[in-house]
């Protein structure tokens, strides 16, 4: 065999391997012997058909597929010769001048397109802060007080005079049935009714008026906090209402019903903890999606021209889709992929089963209380490898245990957080795109 490599454009390859006519008439003449074994012809005993008769009936189709699987470990060997990444399978195809009677012109062109070259160090992608946040105790302090202000006892009142809120149950659907849709609360303060107003609403709201518009009674009606209203399917008007202030055992009791707190330091020192873990996961999400979007900014220079011939290939385009309804989608999964590759490379990072089952064992655990981990742990183990027996979930399994420790492997790169508080936080985050 005969292979030629040519450079059709950056990251854009063709391997021609040309096989000689003795070569391919062999194998054709391999595959013919084999199926005249036990080829049924009318008028004669299997297996003693003459060759001319079984290549009359059945044409010249013997020894093709065993000269392409031929061809095709040819490839292979010129790509790991050359460490080709290929980005897709290759496009192969025999010459159109192919002759499978006389072994003339056989020749199987592989088009391929190879990974673009990532030329980035690690100190490039770490380079982005991450921030570790720290709630100074007035910052816990205001927490709480929000908390409460938010989940203020309501207490139903009568007359107007006593009245705070207004309180309206907004559908996003119609009723279906005997089953009421999901439902949401939206207390409309009496500060926010106009003036004028007030009097008109009030008594329209105790005689439950069935088709009250209250936008045309709000003050402000484009205000955020009236997005409920503005978008309901119907409403219904529930309560007139006051609030009464709540003190940090109640909150607790109302925010972690299952949880006890001895005093009110002990449910502060939670929501500090709790504050700063939510916010610091927050803040490596930040720094995770700029350290890809570096990444992913540096891969360039995908072969165009082969990923369209890649998708017209019959094999590929089932549905006759045209290539450029298709073509950012591509680009985008193919860039993913290439940029978590790029990072496993520099950050070393090898995935086995072994850290599938652990990662997957450990999930499934640790909302488990301590009591009960020495005897579940070992189930969920076994539970977790009989999952792994199935190929499709094993293959999504290891992609999120894969990208579950490339941020980890990541994120531990930055030995040197900078410390902030919320209030400073809040204020990056405001100036983050």
């Amino acid at each position: 065999m005969e292979i030629i490599l040519t450079e059709l454009a950056e990251n854009h390859k063709k391997i021609t391997v040309t096989v000689s006519k003795e070569e391919f008439l062999s194998e054709r003449k391999k595959a013919l012997k084999k199926y005249q074994k036990t080829a049924v012809v009318p008028g004669f005993r299997p297996g003693t058909a003459p060759e001319p008769l079984i290549v009359k009936m059945y044409g010249d189709s013997f020894g093709i597929n065993e000269t392409y699987e031929k061809a095709y470990k040819a490839f292979e060997e010129e790509v790991t010769k050359n460490q080709f990444k290929l980005l897709l399978d290759p496009v192969a195809e025999f010459s159109p001048e192919a002759n499978f009677s006389t072994g003339e012109n056989v020749i199987v062109n592989f088009e391929f397109g190879t990974e673009p070259e990532v030329k980035i160090e690690i100190s490039e992608i770490t380079s982005e802060p991450l921030y570790a946040v720290q709630l100074t105790e007035q910052e816990v302090d205001e927490e709480i007080a929000r908390l409460k202000s938010e989940n203020k006892n309501v207490v139903e009142v009568n007359g107007i005079d006593e009245t705070e809120a207004f309180e309206i149950i907004t559908h996003a659907h119609s009723h279906d049935g005997n089953h009421e849709p999901e439902h949401s609360i939206t207390f409309i303060a009496k500060s926010d009714i106009l003036v004028d107003k007030l009097q008109v609403f009030f008594e329209k709201f105790q005689q439950k008026e069935e088709h009250l518009n209250v936008l045309d009674y709000i003050q402000n009606p484009e205000d955020k906090k009236f997005d409920n209203l503005r978008s309901s399917h119907h409403i219904h008007l529930g309560r007139m209402v006051k609030f009464e202030e709540i003190d940090e055992l109640t909150l607790a009791k109302k925010l972690l019903p299952s949880k006890t707190f001895e005093n009110p330091e002990e449910f502060k020192q939670f929501l500090k903890k709790d504050f700063e873990e939510q916010f610091n996961e927050l803040a490596k999400d930040i720094f995770l999606r700029k350290a890809f979007d570096f990444v992913r900014s540096k891969i360039t220079n995908l072969p165009m021209n082969f990923l369209a011939k890649w998708w017209n290939s019959n094999e590929k385009n089932k549905n006759n889709s045209p290539f450029e309804t298709i073509a950012s989608s591509l680009v985008w999964e193919l860039t993913n992929s290439l940029t978590n590759k790029t990072l496993a490379r520099l950050l070393q990072l090898q995935v086995s089963w072994d850290n599938v089952i652990d990662f997957y064992t450990e999930q499934y655990t640790k909302s488990l209380p301590e009591d009960k981990l020495e005897t579940m742990k070992p189930l969920m183990k076994n539970y977790v490898e009989s999952m792994l027996k199935d190929k499709k979930r094993a293959e999504q399994m290891f992609e999120r245990t894969y990208e579950y420790m490339l941020k980890n492997a990541l994120v531990s790169h930055k030995t040197n957080p900078y410390t902030v508080t919320l209030t400073q936080f809040r204020e990056i985050l405001s100036n983050t795109n």
